[in-house]
């Protein structure tokens, strides 16, 4: 069953990619109708930029705009009464990374391909302390075929753009608190790798390219792998479609992941019919060890928010933290 919780907003379009602002609003992208919202603590609604297509995930930036994944869109469908993204929009044309202006709305694209290929369906990024961010991209779906995805590291002015790795369905990612090895989801493969960072934007060369990264950790049964997030002492928060977990596993080992909490099955069906998406994770700051911000869409298209603690379960935002505290959120899509 569920903990108890906080709603704060209904009624929105498959959120995805929160993140917590400085005056304790909460903006979230709406992938189906192509914009961007922010939420007011008092749940109010105010829509900040429609990119169009399909924006993801996304993170502030060092200049203080948003850094939108935009996977260009999706074809939305019913089955057994749930709503789901399916493959390629009718009107698809490219996968694309956007700078947002929060103030203005304005929006810019940065990207839509590398080395004379296009973008197929950017899903997740992470700044560095560098200034670059990394983000995935986790391919595109059509009746006969599907684009591969891959892993990016680029520059925030558009001057640079590079395919680290490619591979299929690239999901969440994340950094180590030191910034020395990039983690990533890979969504049907059910796996996390690990890869090192040797530089900037630069991963250590693999000793067997075709099969690239360390493997961290997997799941046994029939679960698909989204949005991870990194704790302050390393440890890695992975959100999963199926079992509807939370799971909580270190980055350095090879090991089964802990469930660090579950949702009741006949609720989470019930959430699944009104298409609004999976749960989702982002970390509280370095003094809040070990706990996350857990937000999941009711069948209502509720919004419900609450802090997650690796011991003690969830307890409600309002409760888990002072407020001067909740506004120095970290923020990860």
């Amino acid at each position: 069953t569920f903990h108890p919780h906080t709603i704060i907003a209904e009624g929105l379009g498959f959120p995805e990619g929160p993140v917590a602002m400085a005056d304790g609003s909460v903006l979230v992208v709406e992938i189906r109708p192509g914009r961007i919202t922010r939420i007011t603590p008092d749940g109010r609604k105010e829509v900040v930029a429609t990119p169009g297509g399909g924006p993801n995930g996304m993170a502030v930036g060092p200049d203080g705009a948003l850094y939108v994944c935009n996977n260009g869109g999706f074809e939305w469908y019913e089955q057994d009464g749930i709503l789901l993204p399916g493959g390629a929009a009718a009107d698809y044309a490219t996968g694309r990374i956007e700078r947002v202006d929060i103030a203005t709305g304005k929006v810019e694209r940065l990207y839509d391909s590398c080395d004379g290929v296009k973008l197929s369906g950017p899903n997740d990024i992470v700044f560095d302390a560098h200034g670059g961010f990394y983000f995935t991209d986790l391919g595109k779906h059509y009746a006969h075929h599907s684009d591969h995805g891959a892993i990016y590291h680029a520059l925030p002015d558009g001057s640079r753009i590079t395919r680290l790795i490619s591979g299929p369905d690239f999901n969440g990612i994340g950094l180590s608190p030191d910034g020395r090895t990039l983690y990533a989801a890979s969504t049907v493969r059910r796996v996390v790798l690990a890869f090192d960072i040797v530089a900037p934007g630069v991963l250590a060369p693999e000793p067997l390219p075709a099969v690239p990264g360390r493997f961290v950790t997997t799941w046994a049964n029939k679960t698909y792998l989204d949005s991870l997030a990194i704790e302050a002492d390393g440890h890695i928060a992975q959100a999963t479609l199926g079992q509807q977990d939370l799971s909580r596993f270190a980055g350095h080992r090879s090991r089964w992941p802990h469930r660090a909490g579950h949702a009741d099955r006949k609720r989470r069906h019930h959430q699944h019919r009104s298409g609004h998406g999976e749960p989702g994770i982002f970390p509280l700051p370095r003094s809040a060890h070990h706990q996350h911000l857990l937000w999941r869409r009711g069948h209502d298209g509720r919004l419900r928010v609450s802090v997650h603690h690796r011991e003690t379960g969830e307890v409600p935002l309002a409760a888990a933290r002072p407020e001067a505290e909740l506004q120095r959120l970290r923020t990860w899509a």
